[in-house]
């Protein structure tokens, strides 16, 4: 069971123009009408990401991004 508990939208980075899944760091998401959720340490805390719309040639690497902007949840 996944924990829900102060869980944002999903982080959307739709239309960033981005080319590399590296371009995530540096990129803030789009705004939502709702407010995305940080955790203590500063990542995002959610349970989705958007990419659509972009110019991303491969995703390799994506697991390891996510990790740094991302605070995901652990199976319990």
């Amino acid at each position: 069971m996944m924990s829900e508990a102060g869980a944002s939208p999903p982080l959307d980075f739709s239309f960033r123009n981005l080319t590399s899944v590296k371009d995530l760091r540096s990129t803030k998401p789009r705004h939502s009408v709702k407010r995305y959720r940080k955790s203590a340490s500063g990542l995002y805390n959610c349970h989705a990401v958007r990419l659509n719309n972009n110019h991303l040639k491969s995703i390799y690497g994506i697991h390891a991004i996510l990790y740094q902007v991302w605070k995901l949840f652990i199976l319990q």
